[in-house]
């Protein structure tokens, strides 16, 4: 869980936030035993805490306690909000869209109040969390006295805001009570028309008349100070960001908002409200993809069943597709999890694996009615022999995916979806199998007239019993070349033949410009800045690519809340849909990139791209932790130097941004006292001054809107009208404010980090393309970390490896994409330990031994062969998913060995010698496990083939089963008699048995005609 405490505090610099409200939460909330770690970020005029919670804890148990020890804390200034504590959940880190709004002939409050409608509509829609507003102008009634003025008639702010206050107010004075009722009584003082406030008395005078404050004001209904603009292709909007809670679904809730949005032009003339930043789009793409591979590859299963087993039996099999999927959507409802990207991928994978049950057997009571059984005792007797592996193998299966549920970080979060989907669909396909498919072929089945067996079909059997002979007789060299095999496809990891990477990239949909001018750059200049990169952006020669500009002036998103200063710019572009671009979209950046360099305004500036997948944070982040901050950014800079020599490495930047200058002013106490001014008066005295102070609020029908008093800006708008500025003090004494204090100007930052209570500078980096032997090489984020901090296994160094010993009192820390990767495989090696741990306790359940458990999950790694090998064929990178997908295999591929072990403990149980009972239970066992084996792989050869860039974050997977499986199949069948053999060979010795030789069984082999 996760919690983000708010605190704002305007006009009020980072190093002021920090030690007046963030220091003073952090040290209240330190105890808290649920809490992993705290990070913080003290801005301008704003504060925020994120409060991250260990693994399991209790969401709501921890809200109470955060809240308990929030009320604790007193000292924050009078001026400042109070703590906004919000629970940020997975989806709350990203919104779903942005509604553009747009009024031509509007004014801006016109065009404020009908966004402010829509807002209220929009978040009223089914499963939207929350919707923020961005770039609208807000009604402010100004009070700006007339200094001179107020020196002259010798008054102060102080009776100014009096009066304001003593006057706008509506008071309840009781009630009386009359002979028939009793009446309320109430004081009416509020201000009902805006002229009304300067004519509020300051104070009388001896002849009668007085002194109000239009006399030494001036009131203005204007605007608040903008301190953003938005803007949809280069016309000035509102946006509206709309956020979904956890329960919602993205494709609902876009189709909602879309019907809400085409009834505004009815409702509002004028206004033209439009989507960007569709974040459906990705989805609903993803799932027509997703669709049509399941739908080719049920296609492909259906005629390699129809091919091996007949139609009849193939429709048998087939319709456990339906069933298990069907059952699988029902169950899905009572564990809250709907059909998106996860829950449709889950599907498709499992799309050949839920007929595998069928298949083994339909195979075995078909073979039972070629024997001359009756349809129905075939079923009841066929069925009875496979039960037992058929539900182990099922078990195996799940065994190897539940495990999964334990990965940690947002990967873990993202795909937990995934193991529980393919568990409910192998479980609905086994009740199919055991208890509704033996009665349809107890009714439907019939022997076969023709020959029980094609001419193929024959041949392909004594090719393999050929083949698994001479595996028999060579089994050492079979051995020793299996271990070579297994040894380079270890080493081809290592040694980095296989590209690494944490999470497939696919194209995006948007692409985002942060930008950086000088710090202190007021908004006009920035805002002009924005307008030429617009020009630049619409200029590009490849236009049909390009479907939208929204521009933020003064605001940049920061993960799941907004950085917001003066000098930024924030530029989204929503590009075509990724399979219809004419232009790849590292060429459009490029282009963009580019232009900028060009830009002597720009100080900063990266270009990122949406993900599709889990937030995996930034390429390259790095966390250097110290007290002294000013060493800090001196250690940062040699890193960020360090990054730029690296190849491949782009867009290097940290926090610790120059903010804009500040104006210090240092009272002089004693002067303070003999004038008795305190030092909270004279701050107060500065601040109305300069920024203003809300006194009060005007009340228009249901709105509220601040009064707001202060100088106008063009009498407090350089330092020598600060320093020369008059004040009456609480005595009538003048003073002026340079014969009280000193004054300074100091340079800023734009924001101070935390991570539990210490200061860090956080580096980040992006990576990209670079030039190696005259070739373009993608840089991966793990070959960044390996050249920073070396390479245990390779036992190669890292630049940054010794930085703790040589920067004694600094810590330095690995975030973004790595950390996220080190906590994703790291439980995914537990994940796969406990999954090996319970398939090992069901097949020694099954076979009621501590030997044959190990015989059947010998195929295991024959998968990790297989899924290295298919990699390299198919040019695709190790990644979190392949990883994912050799858990998984270690409970898919062990299904074909367990029916293939039990079925040698039957021939040997019908007094077969071992060497025959291992060739008889193969050739018997070569139909099915072919079969399982290709329908599974089948389902998902669509997808690998597949050139959408939907399916392109799933390929690693898909490829890594496909070839996994196909590997550990061909093995099963040839190798583990091979190891069967030598195991029960070992076991013959230490009995002090005496078996037969291989020659021996071979000529009995050839007395009982098992060949024929």
């Amino acid at each position: 869980g996760r919690f983000i405490i708010t605190v704002t505090y305007p006009g009020v610099s980072p190093d002021e936030i920090e030690k007046l409200i963030v220091n003073e939460i952090e040290d209240e909330l330190a105890d808290i035993s649920v809490i992993d770690y705290i990070t913080s970020t003290s801005y301008e005029g704003r504060g925020v805490i994120t409060v991250n919670l260990i693994a399991g804890a209790d969401s709501d148990k921890a809200w109470n306690d955060i809240a308990r020890e929030l009320e604790k804390v007193k000292d924050l200034p009078e001026d400042a909000s109070d703590p906004y504590m919000q629970n940020m959940s997975f989806k709350d880190m990203k919104d779903v869209c942005t509604v553009a709004v747009e009024g031509k002939g509007y004014t801006p409050h016109g065009l404020k109040s009908v966004a402010e409608e829509l807002k209220n509509d929009l978040s009223r829609i089914e499963y939207v969390s929350r919707v923020e507003m961005k770039g609208a102008k807000l009604r402010e009634i100004r009070v700006e006295p007339d200094k001179n003025k107020m020196e002259y008639f010798n008054i102060s702010f102080t009776d100014i805001e009096n009066t304001i206050k003593t006057r706008n107010l509506n008071l309840p004075g009781g009630s009386i009570k009359t002979d028939k009722s009793e009446v309320l009584i109430r004081t009416k003082g509020e201000f009902e028309e805006v002229d009304q406030i300067g004519y509020a008395v300051i104070r009388t005078f001896e002849n009668g008349s007085a002194l109000r404050i239009r006399d030494v004001a001036e009131i203005i209904d204007t605007y608040q100070d903008i301190n953003m603009i938005t803007r949809l292709d280069c016309s000035e909007s509102v946006n509206l960001y709309l956020y979904q809670n956890t329960d919602g679904n993205i494709l609902d809730i876009i189709d909602n908002i879309k019907e809400y949005i085409a009834t505004v032009p009815e409702k509002y003339n004028g206004i033209n409200a439009r989507i960007v930043n569709d974040g459906s789009i990705d989805v609903r793409n993803n799932i027509k993809t997703l669709s049509s591979s399941a739908v080719f590859g049920i296609v492909l299963v259906f005629f390699t069943l129809l091919i091996f087993i007949g139609w009849r039996n193939a429709i048998f099999a087939a319709m456990g597709i339906p069933f298990s999927f069907l059952m699988t959507f029902w169950l899905m409802k009572y564990f809250d999890i709907t059909i998106n990207n996860l829950s449709l991928f889950a599907l498709v994978l499992v799309l050949g694996m839920v007929v595998d049950d069928a298949i083994v057997i339909i195979e075995n009571v078909h073979r039972h009615i070629e024997e001359g059984m009756s349809p129905k005792e075939a079923a009841v007797i066929g069925t009875k022999e496979v039960l037992w592996p058929v539900t182990s193998a099922v078990l195996t299966t799940v065994a190897a995916f539940m495990p999964l549920l334990m990965m940690e970080g947002n990967m873990g979060k993202f795909l937990s979806v995934f193991p529980k989907v393919v568990s409910l669909a192998l479980f609905a396909s086994l009740f199919e199998a055991i208890l509704i498919l033996p009665s349809h072929l107890a009714d439907y089945s019939k022997p076969d007239k023709k020959k029980a067996d094609t001419h193929f079909y024959k041949n392909l059997v004594n090719f393999y019993t050929k083949f698994v002979i001479s595996f028999l007789k060579k089994r050492a060299f079979v051995i020793v070349t299996l271990f070579f095999i297994f040894i380079i496809s270890f080493i081809a990891v290592l040694s980095g033949y296989v590209k690494f990477e944490f999470f497939p990239a696919t194209t995006p949909t948007t692409l985002t410009i942060q930008a950086e001018t000088f710090a202190g750059t007021n908004l006009e200049r920035t805002d002009s800045l924005s307008a030429v990169i617009e020009k630049a952006v619409l200029a590009l020669p490849y236009q049909e690519n390009l479907q939208s500009l929204n521009t933020n002036v003064g605001q940049q998103s920061d993960g799941p809340f907004w950085d917001e200063a003066t000098n930024l710019i924030e530029i989204r572009i929503d590009l075509a849909d990724a399979d219809s671009l004419t232009v790849d979209i590292n060429t459009i950046s490029a282009d963009i990139r580019q232009f900028l360099n060009e830009q002597q305004d720009i100080v900063n500036y990266k270009i990122t791209t949406g993900e599709s997948g889990p937030p995996t944070g930034e390429d390259v982040e790095l966390r250097i932790l110290g007290d002294d901050m000013d060493k800090t950014r001196e250690k940062a800079e040699e890193i960020k130097q360090i990054l730029a020599k690296i190849d491949g490495v782009d867009d290097i930047d940290d926090d610790i941004d120059s903010g804009k200058k500040e104006l210090e002013i240092y009272p002089y106490f004693e002067k303070l006292a003999r004038y008795g001014v305190s030092v909270s008066e004279f701050a107060n005295i500065v601040r109305i001054a300069s920024t203003g102070k809300v006194v009060s609020e005007f009340n228009e029908k249901s709105d509220k809107y601040d009064i707001r008093l202060r100088l106008p800006e063009k009498s407090f708008s350089t330092i020598d009208h600060i320093e020369n500025y008059r004040f009456k003090t609480g005595a009538g004494q003048i003073v002026i404010l340079k014969d009280i204090a000193q004054f300074k100007i100091t340079n800023t930052i734009s924001r101070i980090s935390h991570k539990d209570g210490k200061r860090t500078v956080t580096i980040t980096a992006s990576t990209c393309e670079y030039e190696y032997n005259g070739k373009k090489v993608m840089r991966s984020p793990s070959e960044v970390n390996e050249i920073l901090f070396g390479s245990k296994v390779k036992d190669t160094p890292g630049i940054l490896e010794n930085f703790e010993n040589e920067n004694p009192g600094f810590k330095i820390e690995v975030g973004g994409e790595s950390d996220e990767m080190n906590k994703s495989f790291n439980s995914l090696y537990a994940a796969f330990a406990i999954a090996l741990i319970m398939i090992f306790m069901i097949l020694g359940t099954q076979f009621r031994s501590y030997i044959k458990p190990f015989i059947v999950m010998v195929a295991i790694p024959f998968g990790f062969i297989g899924v290295i090998f298919g990699l390299i064929i198919t040019n695709t990178p190790f990644s979190l998913l392949s990883m994912i997908a050799v858990v998984a295999l270690a409970g898919i591929v062990v299904n074909d060995s367990i029916v293939f072990v039990d079925f040698i403990d039957n021939e040997r149980n019908r007094g077969t010698d071992r060497w025959n009972s291992l060739i008889n239970a193969g050739k018997t066992r070569l139909r099915p496990i072919i079969l399982t084996t290709v329908t599974t792989i089948f389902g998902l050869v669509p997808m690998i083939i597949s050139q959408s860039e939907s399916v392109k974050m799933w390929k690693p997977m898909a490829v890594s089963i496909v070839f996994g499986l196909g590997f550990a199949t061909l093995l099963t069948l040839f190798i583990l008699p091979v190891i069967y053999s030598l195991i029960d060979g070992i076991s013959y010795k230490m009995s002090g048995k005496k078996g037969i030789t291989l020659a021996e069984a071979l000529e009995i082999r050839a007395e009982k005609g098992y060949d024929k």
